[in-house]
Order: structure tokens, then sequence, then C-alpha cells
């Protein structure tokens, strides 16, 4: 039988279902709040599966925008324009002195 990717059945259910009632509606591609209906893995479902870690886990989920609810401030689909690629690290922000 061939290996489930993480987004089937009840443990995926229930793993999302528990992370929109307990994480804050704030994306964490973007930034901004409002909307955020969808789980994305971080990092990658590809790299969990290379590691052979679970993809359910919680600390693997973070909420982001979507197709059907887009970012209200910048309307991105966050989670899809991301795809399954690692994000790059921030800027660094602070001034060198």
């Amino acid at each position: 039988m061939p290996r489930s990717h993480g987004r089937s059945g009840y443990r995926w259910r229930k793993a999302r279902t528990t992370l929109m009632l307990e994480a804050p509606d704030v994306c964490w591609i973007c930034g901004h709040s409002g909307g955020a209906n969808e789980a994305d893995h971080e990092p990658p479902l590809k790299t969990l599966e290379a590691l052979g870690l679970d993809p359910c886990d919680l600390r693997f989920l973070r909420r982001a925008h979507g197709t059907w609810y887009r970012c209200p401030v910048c309307g991105r689909a966050c989670n899809q324009s991301k795809g399954d690629r690692e994000l790059p690290p921030p800027p660094h922000q602070s001034r060198a002195w």
C-alpha cells in the first residue's frame, strides 16, 4: 500500500483542526493576520518525509493564506506561492556599526 503524504485521513484532519483552533490567525509566510485558514508544512513535506518525521506533528504545521482565503492585506495566496520550497531566511534588519 502506498504511503500517505500526510494530507489525508483522520490524523491529518485532527492535526489541521487543532492547528486552526489553537494557533493565532497570522500567516507565517507574509506575517499578516486574518484569513490564514490553510495548514502549511515547515519544513516542506518532502523534507519531513526524507527525514522520516511525522508530517501530522503540530510542530511542523503553520497557518498560511491560501487559494480560497487570500491575504486581505497583500492579496497573496501565500501557501501556493511558496510551493514545496523552503523560504530563505529573513534579511538582516539591523545596521552594522
